[in-house]
């Protein structure tokens, strides 16, 4: 597992988590999803890189969101890293077994004190 914001050693498919935080109540129009009212607190997302340029540009990417505040929105996450009260905590790399974000998320749900139903990965709902 790799840890922390720097993109150093994540390179590949692999899963990832992001740690966020969020300094006050969230009112969020998330695509399809509509308006997601969320609290403050801790919000941790798993994810996967497959594509081209791996995790290292997947996390990159969204690491880039987080800190201009701007950018084009592709997934549920990013409606979220744009919102000028939330916050980029950390990332973590975990090297890849085959829907290895599904498991974790499944695991991450059962100690939640909140879920997003339908917030993330469509990949995790077959």
């Amino acid at each position: 597992m790799v840890r922390g914001e720097k993109l150093n050693g994540m390179k590949g498919e692999a899963a990832y988590l992001l740690f966020l935080r969020a300094s006050r109540p969230l009112k969020v129009e998330v695509g399809s999803l509509g308006l997601l009212i969320l609290p403050t607190g801790y919000y941790v997302y798993a994810g996967s890189a497959r594509g081209p340029g791996g995790v290292k540009a997947r996390v990159g990417r969204h690491l880039q969101l987080a800190r201009l505040k701007a950018g084009r929105v592709r997934w549920h996450i990013d409606y979220l890293l744009v919102d000028r009260n939330t916050a980029f905590v950390e990332s973590w790399k975990i090297e890849n077994q085959s829907r290895t974000e599904c498991l974790i998320s499944k695991n991450i749900e059962k100690i939640s004190d909140l879920t997003v139903s339908g917030f993330g990965s469509s990949d995790c709902r077959l």
